[in-house]
């Protein structure tokens, strides 16, 4: 994962976000719960300070961000410096793997996700949260962010291409919940979830090695 330097430099100012931004950050985990298998060997990729691994029992994370890490480990996840495109774990070793607002950060995705597949032993689930591109409250959120500091070189995606470029890997049996259909400045409380996409910002795929 590139551009790790504005995480490293601004990285209390990251992670003070999800307290400023509680319902936001409530409204996130809330899809990523509603999907989460049972997981006894689950792993965050793009892990940043545990926000996300740490609440959903998730044990180990990696990033390629030090200070990121740090914070991490801090918080009591087991942590690795490592890149989401090359991975320094054997195949199979993981029973979930998840990404959670990583993919836009990345040089090469369908690598990242291709790593993911490998380390995912069988019948394996990949879950991704991510901001949806292809939907309206995307759309306003990517106009709103370019040029901001995490930002500045991000790729956007939608659901849609992703969960294609997921099949194509090989991943089966998806499923999705939407989130934050609102705009940010609007949302006081958690905010409700809906199956599918292409409504909400924030959407959880899940998907399964078989």
């Amino acid at each position: 994962m590139p551009r790790v330097e504005a995480f490293d430099r601004y990285a209390e100012q990251y992670d003070a976000w999800f307290e400023r931004h509680s319902c936001l950050y409530a409204s996130e985990l809330q899809a990523l719960r509603t999907l989460l298998p049972e997981s006894t060997r689950g792993i965050e990729i793009g892990v940043g300070s545990g926000r996300f691994a740490l609440p959903l029992g998730i044990r180990w994370g990696a990033d390629p961000s030090v200070r990121m890490l740090e914070m991490a480990e801090a918080r009591g996840l087991e942590v690795v410096s490592a890149r989401a495109e090359a991975l320094p774990f054997k195949s199979s070793c993981f029973d979930l793997v998840l990404f959670v607002t990583t993919l836009c950060f990345l040089d090469d995705v369908e690598t990242a996700l291709e790593e993911a597949y490998r380390v995912l032993g069988g019948t394996g689930t990949i879950l991704i949260g991510m901001f949806d591109c292809g939907s309206p409250q995307g759309r306003s959120f990517i106009r709103g962010k370019r040029g901001k500091l995490f930002f500045q070189e991000a790729r956007f995606y939608s659901v849609e291409s992703t969960a294609l470029l997921m099949g194509k890997l090989g991943f089966q049996h998806f499923e999705f919940r939407q989130t934050l259909r609102r705009p940010a400045i609007k949302i006081k409380q958690v905010e409700p979830l809906e199956k599918g996409y292409g409504e909400g910002l924030f959407v959880a795929i899940k998907a399964k090695k078989p």
